[in-house]
């Protein structure tokens, strides 16, 4: 497995816990019109929110622990797509090498 692959799969978990919050979002408004909007809204957003803050904090690199969520997610503009960046802007290790070796946290 390589980096890419490693991170990717952290991102793609982001991304289908977001969209999940939004379909609740979307689905809770729907089927529960004469609830209070805030009260209704609160889950999806939460889930939504919940996957930003992953994807922004948790997405990192294995060898500086640096946070490459943003980085990796920012250009694309399509879910699941291919990102462009082929190497970690902190430390430079090339994305497509088989370095997954994550750091325990101690």
């Amino acid at each position: 497995m390589t980096v890419r692959d490693h991170l990717r799969s952290k991102i793609k978990k982001a991304y289908i816990v977001g969209f999940t919050g939004w379909l609740l979002l979307a689905g809770s408004i729907v089927l529960a019109p004469k609830a209070s909007p805030v009260t209704v809204a609160i889950p999806g957003l939460t889930l939504f929110f919940g996957a930003v803050i992953y994807t922004l904090l948790a997405v990192r690199c294995p060898r500086c622990r640096n946070r490459l969520g943003q980085t990796l997610t920012a250009g694309s503009g399509v879910p699941f797509s291919r990102s462009k960046v082929r190497f970690c802007p902190f430390c430079g290790l090339e994305l497509d090498s088989q370095d997954v070796q994550e750091r325990s946290a101690v």
